[in-house]
């Protein structure tokens, strides 16, 4: 929604539902953002403000307030650095020893291999604080993306690893959480299915969470399907 010359109004709104046969273990998180997008010859800079609901088995899990920036910034004709960052005041509805902060940053370059292909590389960090330290933790990674016009079909791979490190143990298991998480996913998403610009997309996935502390610890593979107005 533009307000002047360089400016404009940017609404957002993203829900991600992870359902399963049995209701109790739904996972679903919506989002809600308002900001102002300014646009320059080699940059664009989006401050916003939102919140953010999540419901874990029906029930009220977390809700959270928060500010972003986002920063892309041109790199020549086949490139762009990528940059963002984010500040959350969580509020757990089940256990008030989670409540706190989250703190995120991402930067990574995508480069355009040819006018149908592309790669991009990000490297991500976070801060999650606690009323209770066992539940605070810090977390870095690398995350490697791929993707490809078929027709008009969109095809991508990606793959990531990240270190998570508690701050410190849970009285429940006597350490401190350490863990590595990896993922794989392929998908694609289906430009000629779409409809006033959202798509459909399929994407199949491996996750494997190694982790010292037993709650955390597991392996799955996932698939999902969903609409998306963007690649």
């Amino acid at each position: 929604m533009p307000i002047g010359r360089g400016f404009s109004l940017v609404p957002r709104v993203n829900s991600l539902a992870t359902l399963y046969r049995e209701s109790a273990f739904n996972d679903i998180t919506t989002t809600g953002l308002i900001g102002l997008e300014v646009q320059r010859e080699h940059d664009r800079i989006v401050p916003s403000l939102g919140h953010s609901w999540r419901w874990y088995g029906q029930q009220a899990y977390m809700q959270s307030d928060m500010v972003t920036l986002d920063w892309i910034h041109i790199l020549g004709h086949r490139a762009q650095l990528t940059t963002s960052l984010g500040a959350a005041r969580t509020d757990y509805q089940l256990n008030e020893l989670q409540d706190g902060a989250l703190y995120t940053a991402s930067v990574g370059v995508e480069r355009a291999l040819s006018a149908r292909s592309g790669i991009s590389a990000t490297l991500t960090a976070s801060r999650q604080t606690a009323r209770d330290p066992g539940y605070a933790s810090a977390a870095g990674g690398l995350r490697l993306l791929g993707w490809r016009e078929a027709g008009h079909t969109t095809l991508y791979a990606s793959a990531m690893v990240q270190r998570t490190e508690g701050d410190a143990a849970l009285a429940l298991f006597g350490q401190r959480r350490r863990e590595w998480f990896v993922n794989a996913r392929a998908g694609a998403t289906f430009r000629a299915l779409a409809v006033y610009g959202i798509a459909p997309y399929v994407r199949v996935g491996y996750e494997r969470n190694a982790s010292n502390v037993a709650l955390y610890d597991y392996r799955r593979f996932t698939s999902e399907f969903g609409v998306t107005s963007s690649f």
